[in-house]
């Protein structure tokens, strides 16, 4: 226990600074502070926070932040005791693995444990998703990618470098589409960063199911391709370090479906010199029956 002259001295602030810096701590749960008799005592949180410094403790960065306007910041279901929260821009997964939630309609669902729903986009690393039903599970710290449309993705360009030297990501002109799957953020024991470089394979994504690939931009023969007839069928696949991405790791094997305009062509799709998805094949002798 100490009072606020006692901490006033040790930090050498006048007793009215220290006894307002006390009392923002005392709000945030750090201190335990008897207004009265002007005395504190620490709490179980400042510990936590004092070992998190000093690098000691595994911590996570997880902040929401409401900005709702004309609706509550907040729902408690007194049912399930879910927590709505509406208005929120942003949510930090790791800033260390660059993994930021933006969820739709700025609205995200707290359940047990820290754990939470939500849908909108998801950034990890070169993969941009973007999807209506994601749960994040604090206890794995991965994200379950339960109903995503589209997975947009950058392939780094060592031959082009930007202002700090840095290879230049660049957009692929395809995506991936419904995939399912998990994302997994990094190893629970590293919700801080603090252990990346003894785990440099973070973030990963594992699929568990196909995801598909079209061409039928307007851009490509003027949308000849439609989708009911011309898609590729990605078979489940896993990549790692999502913010290394490479043309030699953007690689998927799966099957060309054509409709009735050639059989099934299993092949390895990969990033084409145009930038999109594709691959280059030779036809059996005697080619195909069309």
């Amino acid at each position: 226990d100490l009072t606020g002259l006692e901490r006033a001295r040790s930090i050498r602030l006048s007793e009215v600074k220290t006894r307002a810096m006390m009392i923002r701590m005392a709000h945030d749960g750090y201190l335990e502070m008897d207004l009265d008799t002007r005395e504190a005592r620490a709490m179980p949180k400042l510990f936590e926070a004092l070992a998190n410094a000093a690098g000691r403790r595994d911590y996570d960065v997880l902040f929401f932040r409401s900005e709702a306007v004309g609706e509550p910041h907040g729902e408690l279901s007194l049912l399930n005791y879910q927590l709505k929260v509406n208005g929120v821009d942003r949510v930090d997964v790791s800033r260390d693995r660059g993994v930021v939630i933006e969820p739709r309609d700025g609205r995200v669902v707290i359940g047990e444990d820290r754990d939470f729903a939500f849908g909108g986009g998801v950034r990890a690393g070169n993969l941009q998703f973007d999807g209506t039903d994601y749960a994040f599970d604090y206890e794995t710290f991965s994200i379950e990618l339960n109903a995503v449309e589209q997975c947009k993705l950058k392939v780094k360009d060592d031959g082009e470098k930007d202002v700090r030297e840095r290879a230049k990501r660049k957009r692929v002109r395809n995506a991936l589409e419904n995939i399912e799957g998990v994302l997994r953020v990094d190893v629970p024991i590293n919700r801080s960063g603090r252990l990346s470089e003894v785990y440099p394979q973070y973030p990963v994504l594992v699929t568990d199911a196909p995801s598909y690939v079209y061409w039928d931009d307007a851009a490509i023969e003027q949308g000849a391709y439609e989708r009911e007839r011309f898609r590729f069928v990605v078979e489940p696949f896993s990549l790692d370090s999502l913010d290394a991405l490479g043309r030699q790791e953007l690689v998927f094997d799966g099957t060309l479906e054509s409709g009735d305009l050639l059989p099934p062509i299993q092949e390895r799709l990969q990033v084409m010199e145009d930038l999109y998805l594709g691959f280059t094949t030779s036809t059996p002798h005697g080619g195909y029956q069309v």
